[in-house]
């Protein structure tokens, strides 16, 4: 279980996987209750270009409303790949996804005129 599922479960609890295999296999235990509301929940990923910059992984952890951060293995090393941002202010939740979507901009705009 990557630390985006485990950040999902302990926010909706709901298991991804459990209940993917419940479809499949029925739980001898009852469900869980479901999780306290009133949470607003945004899985973001990131694009590849934008994880791998060396600022991506300071950044994306400064922001006040992530929760967990999913990484992958690279050959220049350990890079994000999502993020589980949550709280209770949907304004809030919003303003960072759209930090992380601006920086994905901005860095292929970099990156472009770099080429160029």
């Amino acid at each position: 279980m990557t630390p985006a599922d485990e950040a999902l479960r302990t926010a909706t609890g709901h298991d991804r996987a459990a209940e993917a295999l419940e479809t499949w296999i029925p739980a001898a235990a009852p469900r869980r209750p479901p999780a306290p509301g009133g949470q607003h929940l945004v899985r973001v990923r990131m694009c590849p270009r934008t994880a791998s910059a060396p600022w991506a992984d300071a950044v994306l952890r400064s922001l006040p409303t992530v929760v967990a951060v999913g990484e992958v293995r690279t050959p220049a090393g350990r890079v994000p790949a999502e993020a589980v941002l949550r709280g209770s202010e949907l304004s809030a939740v919003e303003r960072d996804y759209r930090v992380i979507r601006a920086l994905e901009h901005d860095s292929g705009s970099l990156t472009s005129s770099l080429r160029a």
